[in-house]
């Protein structure tokens, strides 16, 4: 079974090399590896060009602009000969062992269309690992149809290179990634897991995803804060003909990383007050008390309190943390 390696590659040449070696050393070797060159300005398209001479699976795509991770992606899909593609950002690793069991797991569960497995973060700042388990570890190992089983929500991530996708089901269904940058996987994530028939989360620990690293679009989400109210009000309307249970479960995760967002490029300096109060009352519709939330209490999301808590918060910092404090003995003393 070939599995299409897609690699997105701008300017990372500090962590290039070790996401590469990872690559071309995992124990299964029916591989090809894409890598798209996004124009970057240092050195990461030499490093691609010394790697190809060591792995003829590597083919190299050179962009002429500068289009984001998502095109990038896009691009790598329609190059792509494999059964599976698996979408890997290059400042993160594989374990060694990933594709020999993920493709065990294939085998097992008779191809689905989608396959998950866990991660480890690994703080670039202060050097520590921690993995991240599933919440619900109940209905891993089970092939599961998410419209029939809400619960393989309890369990649903956005990011693209904790799973396997088939190929053929992307290009069936047109799931492609947005030419956004802050907003590449939102959308895309969305319209795969309602359409998906066969998904299944296993117990494999895959991949080591860097945080806190400079130069991550992560922390550029909330830049583009219009971007994420307008694909909230996309998946708003997808959603529309699913079963309540899983319409309020996917609008709640939504309306969580939003307002996350939202807030935080108003604490950033990026967006007025008056655009603040504009985009949050304009998010809060009269269904938006059924959201299900599966992060934290709805209670917080309610529209006055919300705002109240996010003004504070930027404007008087030092009674927030204060009241902060206080809750954290108040909950310890409990």
């Amino acid at each position: 079974m070939l599995i299409s390696v897609i690699l997105p590659v701008y300017n990372v040449s500090e962590y290039l090399s070790k996401c590469l070696d990872s690559i071309i050393s995992q124990s299964y070797g029916n591989l090809e590896i894409i890598c798209v060159n996004d124009a970057s300005s240092d050195n990461s398209l030499e490093i691609l060009e010394e790697y190809k001479q060591k792995d003829k699976r590597i083919r190299i795509i050179k962009n002429e602009t500068n289009v984001g991770a998502g095109e990038s992606r896009n691009i790598g899909l329609k190059a792509a000969n494999g059964e599976y593609v698996h979408f890997v950002d290059p400042d993160d690793w594989l374990e060694a062992d990933l594709y020999s069991g993920l493709c065990k797991k294939l085998q097992e569960f008779s191809q689905p269309d989608i396959l998950y497995f866990k991660y480890n973060t690994f703080d670039n700042i202060s050097k520590e690992f921690n993995t991240v388990e599933f919440k619900n570890e109940t209905i891993t190992n089970r092939i599961l149809n998410p419209v029939k089983n809400p619960e393989a929500f309890d369990n649903w991530d956005r990011y693209a290179w904790i799973k396997l996708h088939k190929r053929q089901f992307l290009l069936d269904n047109n799931i492609f990634y947005t030419h956004d940058k802050a907003l590449e996987e939102m959308i895309p994530a969305a319209i795969a897991y309602i359409n998906c028939k066969t998904l299944v989360y296993t117990d494999i620990i895959g991949i080591n995803y860097r945080i806190n690293r400079k130069g991550s679009l992560v922390p550029e989400g909330y830049k583009s804060f219009k971007g994420i109210v307008k694909a909230f009000e996309h998946n708003k309307k997808l959603y529309k003909n699913l079963p309540d249970n899983i319409k309020y479960r996917l609008l709640g995760f939504d309306y969580y990383q939003i307002r996350h967002n939202v807030e935080k490029a108003y604490i950033e300096n990026e967006i007025s007050t008056f655009e603040l109060i504009k985009t949050v009352i304009r998010l809060n519709t009269p269904d938006s008390k059924k959201y299900i939330y599966t992060e934290l209490d709805p209670n917080e999301y309610e529209l006055l309190i919300n705002l109240r808590k996010v003004l504070m918060r930027k404007h008087c910092p030092n009674l927030w943390k204060n009241i902060i404090n206080i809750k954290k003995k108040l909950f310890k003393s409990v």
